[in-house]
């Protein structure tokens, strides 16, 4: 077989191999070696992630024949069921669409299982996190298996924190099924794709008609297409000779949408998405993809006016994973490998000299109920802090406050922020296989807990699979994630131009600030921000759909009407105010039954401080691993 290019299980090389097949030289004769097969050439991706010891055994018998373990593991959510557990592994076919007990992708194990807690120990002379690893086994001791103290009791200084292992992930929205795709990869180097060729356009570069629109309804097979006048559409065309796939910016109408044409400029397939589910979470700008048929050379599509910038992408392969060329990196930097995301196991709670901590057995830190952010906080032009210590005047432990105490332990310190916290959401479904992490994990338990309590630590670094009342949770081996304290996250606002802008306002509601629901997600590694429209449902209704897309986003894009179904779709409660400067809470509190992954809370300003919210601790910066250098 000369020069395969194949996606395909490791089984199909497993049963050459145990077979002892042998190789044909080009000329048919068998080649002579015992062994290896030589007559294998060419190109091979395994499916299926095996161990690095089994593709060295495969690289040794197929001598010619380049060899990639799997690239990615793929799970997908069914929209439309409003059943929890509507995940599958798309590897193995298991869970919700195969109607068997769902298993752990394994791009999603092993992240799971390279992601360990730590010893860390912020060095402020060189800005550099120090990293010992903790017992995966049992937090209470090293990973050598000696002692140590979780609680610092003798004023060392450092927080036990759980390290975000460094892999790839990307989502893929199919609206015309209700179906969203996610992708995550812990190769080292940006994952192979399915497609060899790409084919991506802005719709500017590739525009035919302004104000105008494709109508399907009277079309037919084999005849001719027209442009008709339209005040809120444009038309393009993109070529799509040898492709398999394509998207591009569509609209959700019953009459208005694309046809295929061949070289003789016939119609050879006509598409429409008219999807009127009542929950459907599509709007104007977003995406549609369909299979390109035999014979096309161009898509000539209908997309809404005002979309210029985006992409109209084609692509040779039939795979999902394809329509999504763009990957997004997760846990560290791809310009400074040191870079790590280290996330508290412990939720934040104050020293005696006023440090964020996350260590065990200390009460966490929660607001007063007396809203107002401290006076004394200063901002330079970047929003960042200028002071030299914490403030000494008297503190209401309001979001503005907490998320500024988590800074002063030095750069790369924060309060969680949105990135990390959907970093850790979507490793921690494609591990449970449920969206209701509560009904899995645990409920949560009573805010303002103490950290480590009811034996946790003795678990380790695990995601524990719990209904023994509410005494808290351990999911990813952080405790306590979920529906124990509600949590401010950092680096995200909404109604506010923008996230630092918001920061150099010092968190005041300024009355030029917009009301839209937008929500900014700033990166302090690029300084960057990105923006998502969210919606403005409230009063806690179920979360029946998220945003999802590329970076696979947490933000409700649907609600239910109901509030007290929450074991159904995504079993969280959603709030929303039409205030200014809004600081979004993950998680509810409480072991409140609506306090999960997706809980969302963009209801209240910086000022506000409430008892059963706090922070969690959380660095993001170069790291050093001792045990390495040991």
């Amino acid at each position: 077989l000369p020069d395969v290019n194949i996606t395909a299980p490791s089984s199909v090389l497993q049963s050459l191999k145990s077979s002892g097949a042998i190789g044909l030289d080009p000329t048919g004769n068998a080649y002579e070696e015992t062994g290896r097969c030589s007559g294998l050439t060419g190109r091979w991706i395994m499916e299926d992630l095996i161990e690095d010891e089994t593709l060295n055994s495969f690289a040794a018998y197929f001598p010619q024949l380049t060899l990639h373990n799997s690239q990615y593991s793929h799970i997908c959510f069914s929209d439309f069921e409003s059943d929890t557990e509507n995940i599958t592994n798309m590897d193995d076919k298991t869970g919700y669409k195969f109607g068997n007990p769902y298993t752990v992708p394994g791009h999603w194990a092993r992240v799971e299982a390279l992601s360990h807690s730590f010893r860390s120990t912020f060095n402020a002379r060189d800005g550099k996190m120090y990293l010992r690893q903790i017992s995966d086994a049992d937090y209470g001791k090293m990973k050598d298996g000696s002692e140590y103290d979780p609680a610092d009791l003798a004023g060392e200084g450092f927080d036990i924190l759980k390290m975000i292992y460094t892999h790839w992930r990307k989502g893929v929205n199919d609206y015309k099924t209700q179906e969203k795709h996610t992708f995550i990869s812990s190769c080292a180097n940006e994952p192979i794709s399915t497609a060899t060729r790409v084919n991506r356009k802005k719709l500017a570069d590739i525009l035919v008609k302004s104000f105008s629109a494709i109508f399907t309804d009277n079309l037919t097979i084999g005849g001719d297409y027209e442009l008709t006048d339209n005040p809120n559409m444009n038309v393009y065309e993109l070529d799509v000779r040898a492709m398999k796939q394509v998207r591009w910016p569509g609209v959700n109408n019953a009459i208005i949408g694309a046809v295929f044409v061949g070289e003789d400029g016939k119609v050879i397939k006509k598409f429409n998405m008219s999807v009127g589910a009542a929950l459907f979470d599509f709007v104007n700008g977003e995406y549609v993809y369909t299979d390109v048929p035999n014979g096309a050379v161009k898509i000539v599509f209908t997309s809404p006016v005002g979309f210029d910038d985006q992409e109209a992408i084609a692509v040779d392969s039939s795979a999902v994973e394809a329509i999504e060329p763009d990957w997004v990196y997760v846990g560290g930097s791809l310009d400074n490998p040191a870079i790590r995301e280290l996330v508290g196991v412990y939720g934040m709670s104050l020293d005696s000299l006023m440090r964020a901590r996350s260590i065990s057995g200390a009460v966490t830190k929660r607001g007063d109920n007396a809203s107002g952010i401290n006076a004394d906080w200063q901002y330079d032009s970047e929003g960042n802090l200028t002071n030299a210590t914490v403030p000494s005047s008297s503190m209401h432990y309001c979001a503005a406050d907490l998320i500024n105490l988590c800074r002063m332990r030095g750069p790369g310190f924060y309060s969680i922020d949105y990135e990390m916290r959907i970093d850790i959401d979507n490793i921690v479904m494609g591990i449970i296989g449920d969206r209701d992490v509560q009904g899995v994990c645990g409920y949560g338990c009573g805010a303002g807990y103490t950290t480590g309590a009811n034996g946790m630590n003795a678990y380790g670094n695990v995601t524990r699979r719990w209904n023994g009342g509410n005494t808290g949770n351990i999911i990813f081996g952080i405790q306590n994630y979920v529906g124990c304290n509600s949590e401010w996250q950092d680096n995200v606002a909404v109604n506010v131009p923008s996230f630092v802008e918001m920061r150099r306002q010092k968190y005041a509601e300024v009355a030029s600030f917009p009301i839209d629901a937008k929500w900014h997600i700033y990166n302090p590694l690029t300084k960057t921000e990105r923006v998502v429209q969210g919606i403005t449902d409230t009063s806690g209704m179920c979360v029946a759909r998220v945003k999802h897309g590329r970076y696979c986003d947490m933000i409700a894009s649907r609600c239910t009407t109901d509030t007290s179904k929450y074991n159904q779709n995504y079993a969280d409660g959603h709030w929303y105010s039409a205030g200014r400067c809004r600081v979004p809470l993950r998680s509810g509190d409480s072991a409140v039954a609506y306090g999960g992954l997706a809980f969302s809370r963009a209801y209240h300003a910086g000022a506000v401080s409430n008892t059963y919210c706090g922070v969690r601790l959380a660095f993001r910066g170069e790291c050093v691993f001792e045990d390495e250098i040991a």
